[in-house]
């Protein structure tokens, strides 16, 4: 439409500026550096369970249901997922203490054989 005149329909033709520190280097916000976490202690934070670790089933419902049906033609109670899943929570919370002992930041399948 040669009557529109887009091109001066209130369009600026203008650059914008490359970024902030080129413009106004002064202005850039100063870098921090934070070192370390919270006020708890590295032998704090290594002791016991830990309080922020989410309570979320840990085992996979239809799996296991698939199991138990195949090796029993038995049903499967949903609360089972729950028991379960506290067991691999402490099961689990031995192994990693086991590897803690050791010096090792990596939990093994060893940790999980060893009952003692």
């Amino acid at each position: 439409m040669p009557g529109a005149r887009h091109r001066d329909a209130g369009a600026l033709e203008r650059l914008s500026p490359k970024s902030l520190e080129s413009t106004n280097p002064s202005a850039a916000p100063a870098r921090r550096i934070v070192v370390g976490g919270g006020s708890t202690s590295s032998s704090q934070a290594h002791s016991g369970p830990q309080v922020s670790v989410p309570r979320e089933t840990l085992i996979v419902a239809s799996k296991l249901k698939d199991y138990i049906r195949a090796r029993s033609e038995m049903n499967t109670a949903a609360s089972v997922m729950d028991a379960l899943s506290e067991i691999v929570r402490l099961r689990c919370d031995e192994a990693i203490d086991r590897a803690r002992r050791e010096g090792r930041k990596t939990v093994l399948d060893r940790d999980f054989k060893n009952n003692t």
